[in-house]
Parts: structure tokens; sequence; C-alpha cells
């Protein structure tokens, strides 16, 4: 729940950019913050707890509380909301519209802390995307991040964990996919352009949640391929800290969360202390000295 906050903050200023690296600053002072990413996996987290009957009247609900503010304070309705779901939001129906994006992955962390089984999971994951995401490809994607998530909770090896997401993808998308490919690192740091679509998106972000050393790692991974930093981060993030755990000195990046959305602040805390904590690694893996030389000089030699 907090990697999905803390990886939309360290993502949110590198969105659009040109920039990329494995030593970017994790944190921009004045320009990185939390966006709609992390509003809306608030609002499914609420919706979980009983504050509202749909996924849809939660999105809704939370999107409106928040339109007049963005999350600096500055009183801007854009938080990174796309253009569709912000006519969705603004109109009186609660009907989706069909949307193909990230969306759907990005809110959905919190469920894999409430099913009990993969069948429930599915079901949740699908429930929550299908507010605004109704399609096979969004719907997908919602219920791979979850399983990601699911399934490092429970111990399963990130081998086993990307096999049987690529095994259940090939319903939706054939044999060879974008679930079942491996690209490298350095393929995507040459490569990958942005694009906020579920498919081109997603798998990406899954595979550096799995493939991360450490929670630290996986954020700088997400800043090194660039892209939709802040949607890609919040997801490798939220399956990073499911499998390694969020070292204490990094816990500062929720604080845009605590000082410019106290409210959602106090709803993550109480998901968080009674569905989160005590799931978490008691030891989580830290990035090493000598690991971030060499990310120094890979940056240096580009």
């Amino acid at each position: 729940m907090k990697g999905t906050i803390i990886g939309d903050v360290v993502g949110s200023h590198y969105e659009f950019e040109s920039t990329k690296g494995l030593t970017l600053p994790l944190f921009v002072e004045g320009r990185s913050s939390f966006t709609d990413d992390t509003v809306l996996a608030i609002a499914t987290a609420a919706k979980l707890m009983g504050m509202y009957e749909t996924y849809a009247e939660a999105y809704k609900a939370t999107f409106h509380k928040f339109k007049n503010m963005d999350s600096n304070g500055k009183g801007s309705v854009d938080m990174g909301y796309g253009d569709r779901f912000q006519r969705w939001a603004f109109s009186n129906s609660l009907e989706p519209y069909g949307s193909l994006g990230n969306g759907s992955a990005m809110r959905v962390s919190p469920i894999a802390y409430i099913a009990t089984s993969k069948e429930e999971l599915m079901q949740l994951a699908k429930e929550s995307a299908e507010a605004t995401h109704d399609t096979p490809e969004a719907i997908f994607a919602a219920q791979a991040v979850a399983l990601a998530i699911y399934r490092s909770l429970e111990g399963v090896s990130a081998e086993d964990i990307q096999k049987e997401i690529a095994e259940d993808s090939i319903e939706v998308h054939g044999k060879r996919n974008l679930y079942t490919k491996d690209f490298s690192l350095s393929f995507l740091h040459r490569k990958y352009k942005f694009t906020a679509l579920a498919y081109e998106s997603v798998p990406h972000a899954i595979s550096i949640g799995l493939s991360a050393t450490s929670f630290e790692e996986a954020l700088r991974y997400c800043l090194y391929i660039g892209g939709d930093t802040d949607t890609i981060a919040s997801i490798a993030g939220a399956i990073a800290e499911a499998r390694l755990g969020i070292p204490d000195e990094m816990e500062f990046l929720v604080d845009p969360l605590e000082r410019h959305a106290p409210e959602y602040y106090k709803i993550m805390r109480e998901f968080y202390y009674t569905h989160v904590v005590h799931r978490l690694p008691r030891a989580p893996k830290k990035l090493s000295k000598s690991r971030m030389l060499g990310y120094y000089i890979s940056d240096m030699i580009g």
C-alpha cells in the first residue's frame, strides 16, 4: 500500500521528462508529490473498508473531494487524471467507459491484502477495474498486478509468479505477448517511450517489481526505463513492498500525502495497520553501496 504511494511520488517528477537514469533523485522538493495513482488506490482501500458501496462511487467521490487542489496544495484540477476519467467523474453516469489504460492496475494494490484466495483476488480486481476500465486488457492488467502482490505475500518466488502471470495472460493476449516476453532493462532504457496503455506498460512494471533486489532498486529501475513513470513506479513499488519491504529511511516519501491530504493519509494508515504491515517482510532489503556505485558508473557511460 505504501509502496504504491512512494512509487507514485518518486515517479511523478519524471513522468513527462526525457531524463532517464539509475541515479536520479528520488525526491525533488516542490516537484515530487502524489498523483491520481495514490488518490484512486486509497479510494480502493476505502471501498474495501466499507466506506463506499461500489468502486465507481469510491472513485468518483475521491475525485470530487480532491478536484480543486493538486498534490502540492496549489489549487489545480490536474493531478494526472486522464481526460476520459475526468469526463466520467464529472458526469452523472456510473457506467464504465471502456478504457484500455493502466489506471485499472495502478489502483488495485489494496485488494491483494484483502483476498483470501486467487479466485476471490481475481474477482475483486475485475470488479475494481470494471468500474471504469471494462476491457479485457485493462481488467487483466489489474488482475496481474494484484496476483503479483498476492503471491509475493505468500512467499512464492519471483520466477514462479512471472510464470503464472504469463500463463494466465495467454487467454487474453495469446501465446506471444508482453507478459510472456523478457525485455532487458538496457533495451527498455534505450527504446521505451511514454504510453498509458495497460498492455504496453503494466508488464514492464510487474517485471521490475519482481526482478528488483530491494525496494529502492525497483524505483530506480522505473526511472531508468522512463515512460509513464509515476504509474510504473507505483505498480512496481507495490510489488516490491510485498516482496522486499520498505526501508525505514524511505518512509518520508509518504509525507506529501500527510501534508496535503490528511484525510486520505488517515484512510491509508487505517488500512495499512489493519491489513498490511503484519504481512510484510520484517527485515526490508536495502540497496547496497556497491550496487549504487555501479549505477553511477552505468549512468556515466550511458
